[in-house]
């Protein structure tokens, strides 16, 4: 998993694993935001199974899924919503780049 880091509290990456949350875990991420549809592409992890593990290591969830070019003002509102929590933050899409126009959007 390659982690780009957009401000102390929010990053960004490709698709996640189940695997993958125990190094989120140690980098003290506290809430996990989806932006990548379920289904998008073949072998995919869903989103549920990401969530019931998170669940379980304590990590708050959000699923705020998109296709690409097709962000709306309520997927704004939405993460606006999720990311005003203050917690330290993840999400992830199929290669990050959703993650990080959503996060631009919200800070207009």
């Amino acid at each position: 998993m390659e982690i780009t880091k957009i401000t102390d509290q929010y990053t960004v990456s490709g698709q996640i694993t189940v695997e993958d949350l125990d190094q989120l875990v140690e980098q003290g991420v506290e809430l996990l935001i989806c932006n990548r549809p379920d289904n998008e592409a073949e072998g995919q992890p869903n989103f549920l199974s990401i969530e019931s593990r998170a669940k379980e290591l304590g990590i708050q969830t959000a699923n705020i899924p998109f296709v690409g070019g097709q962000l709306t003002k309520e997927h704004v509102d939405l993460f606006k919503e999720e990311i005003g929590k203050g917690l330290r933050t993840h999400a992830y899409c199929r290669t990050g780049n959703r993650c990080t126009i959503i996060w631009k959007e919200s800070q207009s």
